[in-house]
């Protein structure tokens, strides 16, 4: 299944805490599935979330590939997809961006 060059639509509102806490975990858990109960699974939870077709179709592929696998000519453009689709609803989630860098200790006394 190729992706979609459609960019998709921004939503309308964030997500709160929790369900941003399940799309990452849902989207993590499909990304790292090593059983293709464990993808159904993990995509079911993000598709709870109402994700456009373009979405939908790229988190199937991660389940009909059972996660991200390597060589995988179309898993950049199904992640970019799915990143595109959830940063904006949990902006404080972002998939598409590293986590930012731990803050130095402070000296100890």
């Amino acid at each position: 299944m190729s992706p979609s060059s459609a960019t998709p639509p921004p939503p309308s509102d964030p997500l709160g805490a929790d369900a941003c806490s399940d799309v990452a975990t849902g989207y993590l858990d499909l990304m790292l599935s090593k059983q293709p109960d464990a993808a159904r699974a993990a995509a079911d939870v993000m598709e709870k979330y109402g994700p456009p077709d373009s979405v939908k179709a790229a988190i199937e592929h991660f389940v009909t590939t059972i996660g991200m696998q390597k060589g995988d000519p179309e898993a950049d453009a199904n992640d970019k997809l799915i990143s595109d689709w959830v940063d904006p609803l949990c902006p404080r989630t972002s998939l598409s961006s590293p986590p930012p860098s731990p803050s130095p200790m402070p000296p100890q006394k």
